[in-house]
């Protein structure tokens, strides 16, 4: 903020303000405050400017939150990631501008704040996702006051939820079976959940998969692209809302064998799109995916979770999420004794020490049991044959 005192006709003078641009109208803000005198137009402009190093100040305004967000989303707009700005949408939209959207931007207080995150809490997102929505809050807020429109941020006085970790359901050999057998009488997407569990791949990295990518002589995939899904809800979302993009790291992109019986299962899977194509004929939408749905769209990550949950019902199993599915391919990998290394460069992780802290303590498990092993071979008795 910038204030002075400016002459108006003979005897008057006036304090001020400037606050830069509406992120609303994109105008320029002023605020006049006028005097009779100079020595009073003075007084008023370092009592403001004191108030101000004080953090007692703020400039009189009747804007409202959901106003006020909503000109902060328009600004940022275009100064940020694509797939950044459809969270800050979708979180704007679905959770904060409902809440708080009627309240004055004056009015959003400390124990707003706090009584919003016990709220969510309750309904049961994570202390993750309420993290999400807390740095959200506090750079909207924190914009308000270096534009002059609140003198602290609330944000400031309110202890952010503790992030929990997720705790990791990975299914071991057996549930696998059952699971993907399930899948295999009852599921379309049986070889999506097959090449989840063989291969360890992330969802967008299944879903953006292209046939290009893939050659079934050499027996390999490469993986060169992830697909976002930019929207608010389901409801909302079109094809014109994917998102394809290079994976964030080099690690991510990366070459990955398909063993059997993938080959073969993606072989079928393609020849089945082909008699789909020749079937609709120019209502066949063209993307080029391996996974997709039967018209050639993009699978929605809604309908695959909700797929996935019903396969393990029909299996009797305990539902997961699908990025367990991740989890459960570095899993059986452990449990048969694949090097570290390997599973690294397979998962697309930055270092093998980022794979032993995820998947650490089962390794400690298997390394128990390997112990045992090697102590029985090492002193058992010789004459034992």
């Amino acid at each position: 903020m910038r204030g002075c005192i400016v002459k108006r006709g003979k005897n008057a003078w006036a304090v001020v303000l400037s606050f830069g641009k509406n992120p609303t109208t994109g105008r320029r803000r002023r605020k006049w405050y006028p005097h009779k005198t100079r020595r009073e137009a003075q007084a008023h402009l370092t009592e403001i400017l004191h108030a101000m190093q004080q953090g007692t100040w703020a400039l009189p305004s009747k804007t409202s939150f959901a106003e006020y967000f909503e000109g902060w989303l328009r600004n940022t707009a275009g100064k940020i990631r694509p797939t950044t700005f459809a969270s800050y949408n979708m979180i704007a939209r679905k959770h904060l501008i409902p809440e708080f959207g009627h309240l004055p931007l004056m009015a959003v207080s400390p124990v707003e704040i706090r009584a919003y995150f016990t709220k969510k809490l309750e309904a049961g997102l994570s202390s993750t996702t309420v993290r999400h929505h807390a740095m959200l809050l506090h750079e909207v807020l924190a914009t308000a006051v270096r534009e002059g429109l609140l003198a602290q941020n609330p944000a400031d006085r309110v202890d952010v939820p503790r992030n929990s970790s997720v705790e990791m359901q990975a299914l071991d050999a057996e549930r696998a079976q059952l699971f993907l057998a399930a899948a295999r009488r009852t599921s379309s997407l049986y070889p999506l959940y097959a090449c989840a569990l063989l291969l360890g791949l992330r969802m967008g990295e299944l879903l953006g998969l292209a046939w290009r990518h893939v050659s079934l002589t050499l027996g390999q995939a490469s993986i060169v692209q992830t697909v976002y899904w930019l929207y608010g809800s389901k409801k909302e979302c079109t094809s014109t809302q994917l998102l394809f993009k290079e994976p964030k790291s080099k690690q991510s992109r990366r070459v990955v064998p398909l063993p059997s019986p993938l080959p073969e299962l993606l072989t079928q899977l393609r020849e089945g799109q082909g008699e789909n194509r020749r079937l609709l004929d120019d209502r066949y939408h063209e993307h080029d995916l391996v996974f997709c749905q039967s018209n050639g769209r993009p699978l929605h990550p809604a309908d695959v979770r909700k797929d996935l949950h019903r396969v393990l019902k029909a299996a009797g199993l305990p539902r997961i999420r699908f990025h367990d599915l991740r989890h459960s391919a570095a899993a059986l990998r452990l449990a048969q004794g694949d090097n570290l290394k390997i599973i690294q460069e397979l998962l697309g992780h930055a270092s093998a020490g980022f794979t032993l802290q995820v998947y650490g303590h089962l390794a400690a498990g298997l390394q128990e049991q390997s112990a045992k092993t090697l102590a029985g071979r090492l002193f058992r008795d010789p004459s034992a044959g």
